[in-house]
């Protein structure tokens, strides 16, 4: 005859069972903590990455594609930044100037705002697009060249996106209608009635697919603030954001790049000097003297 388990042995056994139990499950849970917090490492460096790429990305295409005059023939005038602080670094006529360098006073102590300007600062399928424009005296037609090395980079003649022409001076084209951008089909299709001076080469660039452009350039600009910063960071850590200023109107669409930022300085050697702003500097100095641009992160 087998015997049995009493209710006190059954009792001991599940108690027994409960204490393995909760002690795997403890184990699995600070298992599970490391592999987060492991994860959550990767996930910054490969964000600390990112970031800190485009950022240096876009300082070292700054200037790029930016027109130094306008039309000869009209006076030019364009929109940038409708939002307070952004518009605070606003140009309204050319030149304007690659970068600004100024003040964030909402942080503490007091960080840099970054102002970058040129004609890929907003990554687009447009603005990654370029082509040249010159006489061709054999068959006395203009010809473009549309860069095929590159399919990014390639206009064809049917494309919408709006873009700059600009001379071998950097001067702006004008469109007929007087804007300073062209669709670039239209360019495309009526060069050769556009009474260019056959001894220039143009260079085009593009600016945006969808909207007609209230700036003959594209605008970014660096910052930080506290909003929407991670419930993880520091209280008195702030997140860097990347800006890029719209074409359409003026507005902000912003980007976090990095988390839980203390400090974000800029600084720039122009000519023999250092400066962590440049709002005493004309846009000739800055886009013809500036020899470095140092960030400093942390």
């Amino acid at each position: 005859m087998k015997k049995g388990f009493t209710l006190i042995e059954i009792l001991v056994a599940l108690f027994i069972t409960m204490i393995v139990l909760a002690i795997g499950y403890f184990t699995y849970i600070k298992i599970m903590k490391g592999s987060l917090f492991q994860s959550s490492i990767s996930s910054t460096q490969i964000s600390t990455l990112s970031g800190t790429s485009l950022l240096q990305y876009d300082i070292s295409m700054s200037g790029y594609g930016l027109p130094l005059s306008g039309p000869i023939e009209t006076p030019l005038n364009f929109h940038e930044a409708t939002n307070s602080t952004a518009s605070a670094y606003n140009y309204s006529t050319l030149p304007a100037s690659a970068y600004n360098i100024g003040q964030n006073s909402q942080t503490q102590p007091n960080s840099s705002y970054l102002v970058i300007r040129s004609s890929i600062a907003d990554i687009n399928s447009a603005s990654q697009k370029w082509a040249i424009a010159y006489y061709n005296t054999n068959t006395n037609n203009w010809d473009i060249d549309y860069n095929p090395d590159n399919s990014l980079s390639n206009f064809s003649s049917n494309d919408n996106d709006y873009c700059i022409v600009m001379d071998s001076n950097k001067t702006l084209l004008e469109n007929p209608n007087g804007n300073f951008y062209f669709n670039f089909s239209d360019f495309a299709n009526s060069i050769n009635n556009l009474n260019l001076n056959q001894s220039q080469i143009y260079l085009i660039y593009g600016i945006d697919s969808t909207v007609q452009p209230r700036m003959p350039f594209n605008r970014v600009d660096y910052f930080l603030s506290q909003d929407n910063l991670p419930s993880f960071c520091d209280p008195n850590t702030y997140e860097l954001y990347r800006s890029v200023i719209s074409q359409n109107n003026g507005s902000n669409t912003l980007m976090p790049l990095l988390d839980c930022v203390k400090a974000f300085f800029v600084e720039s050697k122009i000519g023999n000097n250092w400066y962590s702003s440049t709002s005493n500097l004309t846009p000739n100095i800055i886009n013809s003297q500036t020899q470095l641009i140092k960030v400093f992160i942390f």
